[in-house]
Formats: structure tokens, C-alpha cells, sequence
């Protein structure tokens, strides 16, 4: 049986179009720092993706963060413009990848978990037009953040696109699970490389186990087309 073919590609931003997860431990890492706590390495596996609003609020609820959430957001958002203004990069396969899609007719959206400024100034910090998007959507403009399918949901609606003819990007394991949650074909490229069988990334329909470096625009358009799920002219 053929699949269908794709009409929208949603792409997360932080980790998977632009190498800014770095910048976002260290901003992290300090704005904890600011109010007394410290995260073991184990705590900081399940952070990546998991989107602003929701981090803070899991800090309030377990870790004893006080604080009113709009102004800990700020704060923590005003660390991050610090860092990432002067460290952040596209990743070039992803953008080849972008501009495949762009020439195949598919609609385009950032999905992250990111707020709108923030997504806003890190496109313009890595070179990347804001127009080569049709929506910019943050995980703030809906209910919940990844792994919920919130914002992946809001974008394919907003696009007029079901969700099965919508595939997504992600490096996070939230993401990924979000992705699953929403009924999404995800392409999981991990922030860093797998060493065994891993539940959560193996949800993931097209799975790059070696991160980022084991990516290449022209395997996964070839792995797209064998499915069926690339559009035909």
C-alpha cells in the first residue's frame, strides 16, 4: 500500500535547523544558577525540547523555582538572547533539506518550543530568511508543550493540512514524542549519537542514529521517495 504523499514539513528550530542546544544548557544552567539550583546530568537528559514555559514550570513544581512564570520566563529568555546572539548556526543539510521541500510545494513551519521573539531573533541569528516559513508558531501559543502534540497540531491546522500528510523534524525526544502523539511521520535526528536501541527515537519513522553528522539531505529525500511519501512533479 502507498503512503500518502506530504504536503507540510514541520521543522523543530533548536537543535535540528540551528546548533543552539548548547546555548540553551548554558542559559539554562545559568538562570538556575541565579535562583540557587543546580540539575544533576541525569535531571538535564529529558530538558531538550521540552520548550521555555514547561521547563520553568517543572522547576516551580519540583525543584522549588519561586517566581511568577511571565517574569521567570523573561528572565530566562533575556539570558538566552545573551548567549545565542553571538553562537548560533544553521545546520546546512537542513537547510538543502528546507529548500527541497520549498521547491516541492510542501507548506513550511517552525514548530518549537521557543518563545515567537526568540524564534524570531535566532532565525536572524543563523541567516535564515523568516520567510522561508509560512508560520512561526512557539509551544507558548497553545495549551501544552512537546511531548504534548499541541503545537504540532495548531501548525498543521493553521496550514490546512491533516496530519498524516504532515511530516516533522525533530532532535528531542519530547519532540519526537510529540510528533508520535499527533499521528506525524517524524524524522528523528538525536542531539547526540545513540548507542543502542533507544524507546523513544525508535517512534520515529526515519531515525539518524549517528546525530547530525550522519545526515544528509540526499538520503533522507531518497528514503522519503521509496516510501512514497515525497511528492511526484
Amino acid at each position: 500500500m502507498v503512503d500518502k504523499q506530504l504536503k507540510a514539513a514541520l521543522f523543530d528550530l533548536d537543535g535540528t535547523l540551528v546548533d543552539s542546544e548548547p546555548n540553551y544548557h548554558q542559559a539554562d544552567t545559568l538562570f538556575l544558577a541565579n535562583h540557587g539550583i543546580t540539575l544533576s546530568p541525569e535531571c538535564w537528559l529529558g530538558i531538550p525540547g521540552m520548550g521555555s514555559a514547561t521547563f520553568i514550570q517543572l522547576m516551580m513544581d519540583e525543584y522549588g523555582l519561586r517566581g511568577q512564570l511571565p517574569e521567570l520566563l523573561a528572565e530566562k529568555n533575556r539570558i538566552y538572547l545573551e548567549i545565542g546572539s553571538k553562537h548560533t548556526a544553521a545546520f546546512p543539510e537542513m537547510l538543502l533539506f528546507l529548500q527541497a521541500c520549498r521547491e516541492a510545494g510542501l507548506r513550511t513551519a517552525i514548530a518549537s518550543g521557543s518563545s515567537p521573539q526568540i524564534i524570531r531573533d535566532t532565525l536572524q541569528w543563523a541567516g535564515i530568511a523568516a520567510d522561508s516559513f509560512e508560520l512561526l508558531l512557539s509551544a507558548e501559543e497553545v495549551a501544552a508543550g512537546k511531548p504534548a502534540p499541541d503545537v504540532f497540531l495548531e501548525a498543521a491546522a493553521r496550514l490546512g493540512c491533516a496530519p498524516e500528510h504532515c511530516l516533522v523534524l525533530e532532535d528531542s525526544r519530547a519532540g519526537v514524542l510529540a510528533a508520535a502523539a499527533a499521528g506525524m511521520d517524524c524524522v528523528a535526528i538525536p542531539g547526540l549519537p545513540l548507542t543502542g536501541e533507544d524507546p523513544v527515537y525508535s517512534k520515529a519513522r526515519f531515525l539518524y542514529p549517528q546525530s547530525m553528522p550522519g545526515f544528509s539531505c540526499a538520503d533522507l529525500l531518497q528514503r522519503l521517495k521509496s516510501t512514497g511519501l515525497w511528492p511526484v512533479g
